[in-house]
């Protein structure tokens, strides 16, 4: 009996460490997810986008989609998700550009059309390398609207904290990946193996630029809880948008837009 038991402990201990070494090793493979194109459809290039190269100080090269800004109009600098491509996004982007926004679309590195692989640290001085090449093309500070989806919220509060912007937007956002990694494999110590946490939680504090937070009540990626709790962190002027029975994935398909583009004119961010 005794050593039957010391059997199940010892291979229930060698499981333990052997799938926690999996998780460590191949932890960006989970975390980042690039796929599919990078190409311009017709319906965006007849709206005048473009696909144009941004140079990133650590010589990676990275993809985006850009638009300029009818007059008087801000842009939105666009950060997306850890899935897919930018690309993806076209039909959102195209509702921007309808109304006159300017756009700029970023493909983080590792993700199709750019160089690289993906991490924190990259993908910040990605986002920075989209700001500078708005500031190069005539974009005042102001009239950058910093626009981030679920993972990209992580790299959109970053940027916030680096730049001068006009207004935050976070979409489905989390406090921190780390936070997330915690939830889903709660035996492990994620604090001491995550490699890319994303901690937007230890920066809301400092930032006060007009912020709008967007969550889905039913998300299952990133709870709901979440965005409440960065809203209530915040100490600038701020706007909860509720999406009674959104998921991670179809906020823009429940009006989440027309609702964060009110929300922007209501705290003076937007026209």
């Amino acid at each position: 009996m005794a050593k039957t038991l010391i059997g199940i402990v010892v291979g229930v201990a060698l499981a333990y460490v052997g799938y926690g070494a999996l998780l460590f090793t191949f932890q960006r493979d989970q975390q980042y997810h690039p796929s599919g194109s990078i190409a311009v459809p017709a319906s965006s290039a007849e709206r005048g986008v473009e696909l144009v190269t941004l140079a990133v100080p650590d010589g990676e090269k990275i993809a985006a989609w850009y638009r300029a800004a009818e007059p008087g109009r801000p842009t939105i600098l666009y950060l997306p998700g850890n899935g897919g491509s930018v690309a993806d996004s076209h039909d959102r982007f195209e509702d921007l550009i309808d109304e006159g926004f300017g756009l700029l679309g970023v493909s983080y590195r590792g993700y199709p059309g750019s160089t690289g692989s993906p991490t924190q640290d990259g993908l910040f001085l990605d986002a920075e390398a989209g700001y500078d090449f708005l500031a190069e093309n005539g974009v005042f500070a102001g009239d950058v609207i910093v626009y981030g989806w679920s993972l990209g919220s992580g790299v959109a509060t970053h940027l916030a904290s680096r730049r001068a912007i006009g207004a935050l937007v976070l979409e489905a956002p989390f406090l921190s990946a780390e936070a997330i990694a915690r939830m889903r494999y709660p035996m492990y110590p994620i604090r001491l193996l995550m490699k890319d946490p994303f901690r937007s939680d230890l920066v809301l504090a400092d930032l006060t630029v007009p912020l709008v937070v967007v969550h889905g009540t039913e998300d299952r990626t990133i709870p709901f809880s979440h965005g409440r709790e960065i809203v209530e962190r915040y100490n600038g002027p701020k706007k909860l948008i509720e999406i009674k029975g959104g998921n991670h994935t179809d906020i823009w398909d429940r009006d989440g837009w027309e609702k964060v583009r009110a929300a922007l004119v209501d705290l003076g961010a937007l026209d």
